[in-house]
């Protein structure tokens, strides 16, 4: 989760820790394994996301139309490979360094 917002794992645990002050989020241990815990949307954290959503999108499609559909093809091809990239582990990963 953490990549996928370009935060480190410490910064990871005190943003975890923020919403569940705030009660946005809770955390639960996995009963399997006691090495891995879910962060799930209480039903606050639900009401919230469903609030600011749809502002959020009406900005993302105005910022986006100025796109042919081609080029929105393009682009989404495009941050999947950067996305890929930067989720891939440190010793597969193909980024260039120059």
């Amino acid at each position: 989760m953490g990549q996928k917002i370009l935060k480190t794992s410490g910064n990871m645990t005190m943003v975890i820790d923020n919403l569940e002050k705030r009660e946005l989020v809770v955390r639960e241990k996995d009963p399997a394994d006691r090495r891995r815990i879910s962060v799930k949307l209480t039903e606050k954290g639900l009401d919230l996301i469903q609030a600011l959503f749809p502002a959020h999108a009406a900005v993302a499609a105005e910022t986006f139309s100025v796109l042919e559909s081609n080029e929105l093809a393009t682009l989404g091809k495009l941050l999947k490979k950067i996305g890929k990239a930067n989720a891939a582990p440190p010793e597969t990963d193909k980024r260039r360094t120059s």
